[in-house]
């Protein structure tokens, strides 16, 4: 499937500029059309027996924020699309909830790729604390997550791909495909391969798949010994020079990544490129 549609969820305010300009390079590459989302959320008012006023300020204090800093968001998006010759459009929605990855979601459901921030771990970015991980597993669409430091002038040049033979990791590989049709080197690697699910291949099949759709791939057993899964799989793209890397997100319950950690917790609190994650 090819990428028409990219949606840029804005609402991670001071990463904005890295994301539109992941957006109009990524449109550009793939003749899509740019949407940039910011959402101004809700006020969320509850009773409690004490601090009712303070529990309400906060929620407004958010409110305000995300009002105060539209325009400029808003400015830069259109400046920069202008400027690369994108075609685009702003969609600024007063969502009636105060958590905005709801109508983030609704609207990256009509998307071909949604673009996101890693969310922050203060400020007001950081008042939805979990608002990436409801995007991935509700929009049913691929999220490429920008880490919240750093830019990245080249995202999908050289993409790595985190196999493990589960239903989250095809859907991922499958989902990056249009991605990895322009990049210059596809690696593929076999995390912990279990020889009873062809384990001995080390991930072949699916760069033989990948290899069908004219993308330059190599496949790699990685077995990842003591090291936690998520830091290796940073660990080898950064070895590699690698500036995407592509997984699957949360094979097993996100309340038990909560609980007991995952690597799909650990590339999102800990990344280091940008990461597309499909669920």
């Amino acid at each position: 499937m090819a990428i028409r549609t990219i949606l840029a969820a804005l609402n991670t305010v001071d990463r904005a500029e890295e994301i539109i300009r992941i957006g109009c390079r990524l449109a550009s590459r793939h003749d899509a059309h740019l949407v940039g989302l910011y959402v101004i959320p809700g006020v969320r008012y509850y009773a409690t027996p004490a601090n009712t006023h303070a529990a309400i300020d906060i929620n407004v204090e958010q409110r305000s924020y995300y009002e105060t800093h539209v325009d400029q968001v808003k400015q830069v998006f259109e400046d920069m699309i202008r400027k690369e010759g994108v075609r685009g459009e702003w969609r600024c929605v007063q969502a009636e909830s105060h958590l905005m990855s709801g109508v983030t979601t609704a609207h990256g459901m009509q998307a071909d790729l949604i673009i996101a921030g890693q969310t922050p771990k203060e400020g007001f970015d950081s008042f939805e604390p979990e608002f990436v991980e409801h995007v991935i597993m509700d929009a049913g669409r691929p999220v490429l997550v920008v880490p919240h430091e750093g830019t990245f002038p080249n995202v999908g040049t050289h993409a790595l791909v985190a196999w493990n033979s589960g239903a989250e990791a095809a859907r991922a590989a499958a989902d990056a495909i249009p991605l990895l049709k322009q990049a210059d080197q596809t690696t593929v690697v076999w995390v912990n391969p279990d020889e009873f699910k062809g384990g001995h291949l080390p991930g072949s099949a699916l760069a033989e798949m990948l290899a069908r759709h004219n993308i330059n791939v190599t496949s790699e057993a990685f077995n990842t010994g003591k090291w936690e899964i998520g830091d290796a799989l940073l660990t080898k793209a950064n070895a590699l020079g690698a500036d995407l890397l592509v997984s699957g997100a949360y094979g097993h319950s996100r309340l038990r990544e909560y609980l007991f950690g995952g690597v799909t917790r650990h590339l999102l609190d800990h990344m280091t490129i940008p990461v597309l994650m499909a669920h």
